[in-house]
């Protein structure tokens, strides 16, 4: 992470988005996952070099339960998970296609998100939990 990123999140939040990403993007992989982060703007970016997700099955991922391959290890439940918790923050997720050819998946707040993070959270952390502050 770059120094002085902040990132305005309950720690175990942020810790279970970024566990899921790089654990789904660990598990798609051929040999390679790849961890951008950016301050300015803030983004947070896990990519592979697996097979990906193809454009029309992005709804399906994202949906409680939803997998491509429905023999493999998981749940279906990690990017659906990531997405709510990313939307109690105001932050997004987008997902398109790495240039190492398998998934890019790109968390960002969106700008309200931005703006208000001077301030406070957008939710409260959980008891006995602060927000992460890298830098």
């Amino acid at each position: 992470m770059p120094a002085g990123l902040r990132v305005a999140m309950d720690r175990t939040d942020l810790a279970e988005v970024l566990g899921n990403l790089l654990e789904n993007a660990a598990r798609h992989a051929a040999s390679t996952v790849r961890i951008v982060a950016g301050a300015s703007p803030l983004i947070i970016m896990v990519e592979d070099d697996g097979p990906g997700i193809p454009d029309a099955q992005i709804g399906r991922v994202l949906e409680r339960g939803g997998r491509l391959d429905e023999q493999g290890p998981g749940s279906g439940l990690g990017l659906a998970i990531v997405q709510d918790v990313l939307e109690a923050y105001g932050w997004r997720l987008q997902i398109g296609r790495s240039e190492l050819g398998g998934a890019r998946i790109t968390i960002a707040p969106a700008l309200a998100a931005v703006l208000t993070s001077r301030r406070a959270p957008a939710r409260e952390p959980k008891e006995g939990r602060s927000i992460l502050t890298a830098g």
